[in-house]
C-alpha cells in the first residue's frame, strides 16, 4: 500500500521519497531494491550523504530508502522512534514535498507509536479477513499520539464477494444508485 501510494505521489510530479521502515521484515527493499547495501540505518549514522543510500525509479521518478539489515533488530521501535530518525526526516523536509514510511503492523511491534510523534499523518491499513475489530480497536485506543495522527483507513485484500452481502456495496440497492451504461 505504502509503495503504491508515493509512486502515485510521484507520478503527479511530487518530489516522493518512499522508506522501508519495517526494520522486521523489510518486504519493500525485497521488492524494490533486492541488491541494495545501504538503506536506512546507514542513512540515519550519516544523513548528510542520504543520497548515496537513496534509489531512484526511473519509470516513476520515486525515490526509494531501503532498509538493509543483517538480522532481524530487537531495538527496531529505539532505532525507528530516535533522535537521528528526527534528524533525517528533517534531512528528507528539505528534499522532498511528500515522505512516504512503511512500518511494521501496529498491534506486534512498537514502531509505529515510537515513530509517531515524528509523523504528520497516518494511514491505518487493514487486511481483510485478518484484521480482527478487537486488535483494531486496541490498536489504536493503545496510543493517543496515534488517534491524533490517523487519518483515515484503507481495506486491503478486501472480498469482492463478500463485500456484495453488505447492502451499502452493490447489495439490492446498488442499481439504483449507480448505473453502468453499455
Amino acid at each position: 500500500m505504502a509503495a503504491n501510494f508515493a509512486q502515485l505521489i510521484a507520478l503527479t510530479g511530487h518530489r516522493t521519497v518512499l522508506i522501508d521502515g519495517d526494520l522486521h521484515t523489510r518486504s519493500l527493499t525485497r521488492e524494490l531494491a533486492p541488491n541494495a547495501k545501504t538503506g536506512l540505518v546507514e542513512a540515519l549514522n550519516d544523513p548528510a550523504n542520504l543520497g548515496y543510500h537513496v534509489q531512484r525509479s526511473k519509470e516513476t521518478g520515486l525515490d526509494f530508502l531501503p532498509s538493509v539489515v543483517a538480522s532481524r533488530m530487537v531495538n527496531s521501535a529505539d532505532v525507528i522512534g530516535s533522535k537521528a530518525m528526527a534528524e533525517l526526516l528533517k534531512v528528507l523536509k528539505e528534499h522532498y514535498e511528500y515522505i512516504v514510511i512503511d512500518l511494521a503492523p501496529v498491534m506486534p511491534v512498537a514502531d509505529s507509536k515510537a515513530v509517531s510523534f515524528l509523523i504528520d499523518a497516518m494511514v491505518y491499513v487493514i487486511e481483510w479477513g485478518q484484521t480482527t475489530r478487537t486488535a483494531l480497536q486496541e490498536s489504536v485506543s493503545g496510543s493517543e499520539v496515534l488517534q491524533k495522527k490517523l487519518i483515515g483507513a484503507v481495506l486491503n485484500r478486501a472480498n469482492p464477494k463478500m463485500l456484495k452481502r453488505i447492502e451499502a456495496y452493490k447489495g439490492k440497492h446498488h442499481n439504483s444508485y449507480y448505473v453502468e451504461h453499455a
